[in-house]
């Protein structure tokens, strides 16, 4: 861990935040569709197509979505380490998940609709 994410993690746990750090390792290959890795999904610096499931996207928004699963993840996990503890635990967790996937479904579509948007601004300008 660096100097600066160390300084990070001990300002948030001391106002009672948490920090939450994604491994990026392969979220460039992998497809946030199907999950699958591998290099052949990146036809070329910008542009992700899935070999598996044909999911295509602008290469840099769909690593974003695969490191904001991630760290949804981890976030859930750390709210609710043991969510089927008790019957009153596992209810909130799952209304948690349920909002998690919510809010995760409005990003995608704000990032996809922004991605198309900005495609269609540029064809209109050739």
């Amino acid at each position: 861990m660096g100097k600066l994410e160390q300084q990070i993690v001990d300002k948030a746990k001391s106002s009672g935040d948490t920090f939450i750090t994604a491994n990026p390792r392969f979220s460039s290959q992998q497809c946030q569709n199907c999950g699958q890795i591998a290099k052949e999904n990146r036809e070329s610096q910008a542009i992700f197509n899935c070999v598996k499931c044909r999911h295509e996207n602008h290469a840099d928004i769909n690593a974003g979505q695969v490191v904001l699963v991630q760290e949804l993840s981890v976030l859930a996990s750390t709210l609710y380490p043991r969510p089927f503890q008790s019957c009153q635990t596992s209810r909130s967790a799952w209304y948690f998940i349920i909002q998690l996937a919510f809010v995760f479904s409005l990003m995608i579509n704000m990032l996809n609709a922004r991605s198309l948007s900005s495609e269609l601004i540029s064809c209109s300008r050739r």
